[in-house]
């Protein structure tokens, strides 16, 4: 999936196994017309800002 490659994302509904990822703006990635995965891939995430913290986006009230 090259179309993830160098972009910032938010991840959110995080599982054991899964996990969700947003835009910038809170809006959910769509994978579905990306190129597929295969295999070997890396997820490389990079903790940054004042706090760190967890929250669903999918039940933002807004």
């Amino acid at each position: 999936m090259q179309e993830l490659n160098n972009n910032l994302y938010y991840i959110g509904n995080v599982t054991t196994n899964t996990f969700d990822l947003f835009d910038v703006y809170g809006n959910p990635i769509d994978g579905t017309n990306f190129t597929p995965y295969i295999n070997n891939g890396l997820a490389q995430f990079t903790l940054t800002g004042p706090d760190l913290f967890t929250e669903n986006l999918n039940t933002q009230e807004g």
